[in-house]
């Protein structure tokens, strides 16, 4: 194995290892959230969170990724279908026979 293929090897394993402590983290602060939110008569669910588990999923995926050759996956579902968005969900309508 070449020096700059070690290199960027070594540079993909702390990519990995950043984005899984980031969505720790992020999943501990939801966690938190949830459990210490002060408006009882309207607590929040993980719904309340898929617009920032879509954008971490971004950050995560693509964006953190961009210098490597393979397209990688992140933690969190980027895409619409993959995330529970509570009582708000895309619908295409038929089209009339």
């Amino acid at each position: 194995m070449s020096h700059n293929s070690t290199d960027h090897h070594q540079d993909q394993n702390q990519v990995n290892a950043f984005a899984t402590e980031a969505v720790h983290r992020y999943d501990a602060f939801i966690a938190w959230m949830i459990d210490h939110w002060p408006q009882q008569s309207d607590p929040l669910t993980l719904a309340d969170f898929t617009a920032g588990k879509r954008e971490m999923g971004l950050l995560l995926g693509a964006k953190l990724h961009a210098d490597t050759d393979a397209t990688a996956q992140s933690n969190y579902p980027a895409t619409h279908a993959e995330v529970d968005d509570g009582q708000y969900r895309p619908v295409t309508p038929a089209p009339w026979p």
